[in-house]
């Protein structure tokens, strides 16, 4: 009799376990994902393009890369799906520049913020992108969108708009390039950067569909303590418009040791 209840407990304890690990799998998987390439599929963002100061630009963008003419910024929000890894998706915001370096235009990720920790680390620690944890929403009702973004208790965006139809273009690019700098502090007191790399990121296969135009459209972007988002004054708004995406995000390459050229830090931060 005891030895049948205590395989009835070690059972029951297999079934409770199992259900934990089942209902937590797509957390796990963010963290023990494999190495690139990712292919996203069905990615929902808003875009907000818009004209900001020339200081502003220069402050952002580091050398050598050489930030456009025109000042313009773009911010983007809405919820990544890897199907592979994250089929419910995650959150995520960005903010990139168009730029050049060596005669080869891009965009240079200067922020993003994340929800999920695996996509946090992954993409910290293979590319160099500056994401850190916040508190995102993001809603797709009918034809209306929303979104907001809190750290630490302290509301950096707020975004709502009404959706025009459903434009069925498709628009689909072989391959887009796009620049971060990867920097890890080093172990030892008053040193320079382990590591500070200028790196070039390969997205690939990318399709843009189901554009909607934001219409009504309310942006706040909250000024706040430097160190969780940099103050970004709005002179003029390009375009606001939703979409659809699917793309790869590959490996990329080194392109600007500053260490090996004799740099222990970078221009161009918030």
């Amino acid at each position: 009799m005891f030895t049948a209840m205590k395989k009835l407990i070690f059972f029951l304890s297999f079934l409770f376990t199992f259900n934990l690990l089942a209902k937590s799998q797509t957390r796990y998987q963010a963290w023990f994902s494999p190495n690139p390439p990712f292919q996203y599929r069905g990615s929902e963002l808003v875009e907000v393009t818009f004209k900001t100061t020339q200081e502003t630009i220069k402050k952002l963008v580091p050398e050598p890369l050489i930030p456009n003419s025109d000042n313009l910024l773009s911010i983007s929000i809405g919820r990544q799906i890897i199907p592979s890894l994250i089929s419910a998706g995650y959150l995520e915001m960005y903010v990139t520049i168009p730029v050049e370096y060596n005669g080869k235009s891009g965009q240079y990720w200067t922020l993003l913020y994340l929800e999920d920790p695996g996509a946090i680390t992954g993409g910290r620690e293979i590319w160099g992108f500056p994401k850190f944890g916040a508190d995102l929403e993001f809603e797709k009702k009918d034809n209306k969108v929303s979104a907001s973004i809190v750290r630490y208790g302290t509301k950096l965006l707020e975004l709502s708009a009404d959706l025009g139809q459903t434009n069925p273009k498709t628009t689909t690019i072989e391959k887009s390039l796009s620049f971060t700098v990867k920097e890890i502090p080093s172990v030892e007191e008053n040193s320079p950067p382990a590591i500070l790399q200028l790196n070039s990121v390969n997205f690939r296969n990318i399709r843009y569909y189901d554009y909607q135009e934001c219409n009504n459209l309310v942006f706040k972007l909250f000024e706040v303590d430097a160190g969780l988002m940099p103050n970004l004054p709005v002179e003029e708004i390009i375009s606001a418009v939703f979409y659809k995406m699917d793309f790869i995000l590959d490996y990329g390459k080194v392109e600007y040791d500053y260490l090996k050229n004799g740099l222990t830090s970078k221009e161009g931060d918030f």
